[in-house]
């Protein structure tokens, strides 16, 4: 499994054991792919080097794919729905009280 041939090095980036000894990551750690590209990539605003070292990382990195895909679908849900509509009655109390402020600067 993924997790039983991964680990960190003393530099932050991930390893894999190899055949040949340890080969890195990319040039990025799975928290630096999170917490400081995942949104900037999936709304493509990253340079070409950048996107080159995240798509290395996860050419080899399935948690981080897993990750990606469960933002981007959680991201993609969130934006169908829509926003709730004012109720009628409350438009109606929130102009008055609108009005009101407006009439008492005046």
């Amino acid at each position: 499994m993924w997790q039983d041939d991964l680990h960190d090095t003393a530099d932050g980036y991930p390893q894999r054991a190899t055949s040949e000894g340890n080969a890195q990551l990319g040039r990025v750690t799975c928290k630096q792919f999170i917490e400081d590209f995942l949104a900037d990539y999936l709304d493509a605003t990253l340079g070409p080097e950048v996107v080159a070292d995240l798509e290395r990382h996860m050419a080899i990195c399935p948690p981080c794919v897993a990750y990606m895909n469960t933002y981007r679908k959680t991201r993609h849900l969130i934006r169908q729905e829509a926003a709730p509509e004012m109720p009628q009655e409350m438009k109606a109390i929130l102009r008055k009280f609108l009005q009101e402020q407006l009439a008492r600067e005046q």
